[in-house]
């Protein structure tokens, strides 16, 4: 986790309760009105006294914006993102709402790279498509090229609010010497999650169950249940296929750690803090012992597929594709020509509980990166204006930058979303779109990037493809609907920053300690050992290996990131 600059928490604190544009030098006049500074009376000539100064009020969005300005401000992007960008709903709508205009120029990456070589940059860089990473704008930004956007986040009062509720934003700009010369994104995918169950809901039904399992119970049931009926007539049938043994692998945060969740407060598998902040190793836990218990069961069940750890995929596959799988951790190699109804009858499964943990819940990665190269020149014409600009990006729905409330930040990159529209590839033109479920005039922000099209809203979250007759459709749908109400982003372990010693220390144990686990996991899940008989002489191994060395020494990281 990287050091922060020792005055933020402060800076914060004053950005959340205080007029957040008061005394800083501004082009619009509503900023400094008398509405926003203390008011003292005029003295009575009978000796009255003077009223007390009252609190200056926070300025909303709508207050705020459109800014006052006259210039015009070159912006550079890439022609991937926005292709003719004064042509879009999106460029059109925020400069409308902002009052800045911009005149877009669009790039190549090679362009982008000639035209910061020659050190003639534009008043900013906004969204570019492979731009500069975190190190390439730190090594700009410290030769005076680029703005550090710490120095004006008492300007920003939106990343500020985004910042606050999600501290793991912070974490991904800003650089060791507490600067931040990119700004971030916060952003989730609800296609890019792994660690999630499919069940078949046709076969569901022809088995009589009227809803999935709740329960780790009720999941070992229901697949001999499925097992019973169409195994009984096919052969090949097997009604819990994992689909590759990488999603039986310990760490890698998917089927496992699904599954994983059901049996304790934890979430990951891996290094991580619990309730209580303190570090701990979830694969040496009672709640992995629980687990594994869980996956023997699942293993000697009979409705297992027990070749998964000897299969190739292209085997594997081939179960799910020739409709001989009811459950599974990958829908590859499904279609709707697999269904009767010609619809893609499959659903994601919510997370289960258990008898040892009886609240759902499902791990999240966190979003929070950089952006695609959100940067402001040290050259442009007005930095304070610009900055209010790109703090507009991120204006929440709950502080519209309209005072009709349909408008606020309206990108997928960065922080809420505001409109929605869809790219024609013939024209290359957005166009507004509407959607059952979306007040009338309030619209979702999407954006075509890397040819796939966001164009759908379902319980505030955007998923993929609206077309839930698509794979990514299926996915993306089911995780807003049944794995998203459940989501939880735990402490970033890996991002903290360690000293020689302690990186030295993770060094010479994780190595093996990873291995070990992958070894005895495999054989506990197998049977190839008794969970109940060597469970002690496991944790014995891994303190033996340094586990508990590696554990104090994130321990103490994880305790100076907390000051």
């Amino acid at each position: 986790m990287k050091k922060r600059n020792k005055l933020l928490a402060l800076l914060l604190a004053v950005i959340m309760s205080c007029s957040v544009f008061t005394g800083c030098q501004s082009n619009d006049p509503k900023e400094t009105t008398s509405a926003d500074k203390t008011t003292i009376a005029d003295a009575t000539t009978d000796g009255g006294t003077t009223e007390a100064p009252t609190e200056a009020p926070v300025l909303k969005n709508a207050d705020i914006y459109p800014l006052k300005s006259d210039l015009t401000f070159q912006v550079i992007t890439s022609g991937s993102l926005f292709n003719e960008a004064e042509q879009t709903i999106v460029t059109e709508r925020m400069e409308k709402a902002t009052g800045v205009s911009i005149d877009w120029v669009s790039m190549t990456y090679d362009q982008l790279q000639l035209t910061l070589t020659g050190k003639d940059l534009p008043d900013a860089i906004f969204m570019f498509s492979g731009g500069l990473d975190k190190a390439k704008a730190y090594e700009y930004g410290d030769g005076g090229l680029l703005v550090n956007f710490m120095d004006y986040l008492d300007m920003m009062p939106n990343l500020s609010r985004l910042i606050e509720s999600n501290p793991e934003v912070l974490e991904a700009v800003q650089n060791e010497d507490g600067s931040m010369y990119l700004l971030p994104r916060l952003s989730t995918s609800n296609t890019g999650a792994n660690n999630l169950i499919y069940y078949r809901t046709d076969m569901m039904k022809e088995i009589g169950w009227e809803k999935a399992p709740s329960t780790t119970d009720e999941f070992i049931e229901y697949i001999k249940a499925l097992q019973k009926h169409y195994g009984a007539n096919d052969p090949d049938y097997i009604a819990f296929n994992p689909y590759r043994v990488a999603q039986m692998t310990w760490k890698n945060k998917m089927m496992v750690n699904y599954f994983f969740a059901s049996f304790g407060e934890l979430v990951l598998t891996d290094l991580t803090v619990d309730s209580k902040d303190k570090v701990v190793f979830g694969a040496a836990t009672e709640q992995y012992k629980h687990f594994l218990e869980f996956m023997r069961k699942c293993w000697e069940s009979g409705a297992m597929n027990t070749n998964i750890y000897t299969q190739d995929e292209a085997a594997s596959q081939a179960l799910n594709a020739g409709n001989h799988v009811g459950v599974t951790a990958a829908h590859t190699g499904l279609s709707v020509k697999n269904f009767a109804s010609g619809n893609f009858d499959l659903e994601v499964m919510a997370p289960l509980t258990s008898e040892y943990w009886d609240t759902p819940h499902w791990y999240q990665a966190s979003g929070a990166s950089v952006s695609k190269t959100c940067v402001l020149s040290a050259k442009c014409q007005d930095i304070e204006t610009m900055v209010k600009w790109f703090d507009a990006w991120y204006a929440p729905a709950d502080d519209p930058l309209n005072k009709e409330g349909t408008l606020w930040g309206i990108t997928p990159w960065l922080g809420e979303i505001g409109v929605d529209f869809e790219l024609n590839k013939d024209t290359m033109i957005y166009t507004e779109l509407e959607h059952d479920g979306i007040e009338k005039g309030k619209f979702l922000a999407t954006q075509s990037f890397g040819g796939a099209i966001y164009n759908g809203y379902e319980n505030g979250r955007f998923p993929y493809s609206m077309d839930k007759n698509t794979n990514t459709g299926v996915k993306g749908h089911g995780t807003v609907k049944n794995l998203w109400p459940y989501a939880e982003t735990p402490a970033d372990i890996a991002g903290l920053t360690l000293t020689q010693d302690e990186q030295d220390v993770y060094n010479d144990a994780y190595a093996d300690i990873d291995g070990y686990i992958t070894e005895m996991t495999a054989k506990f899940i197998t049977g190839a050992l008794s969970i109940e008989e060597k469970w002690d002489e496991y944790l014995a191994e891994l303190d033996k290996m340094g586990l508990d060395d590696v554990i104090k020494v994130y321990q103490a990281a994880y305790d100076r990131s907390k000051k």
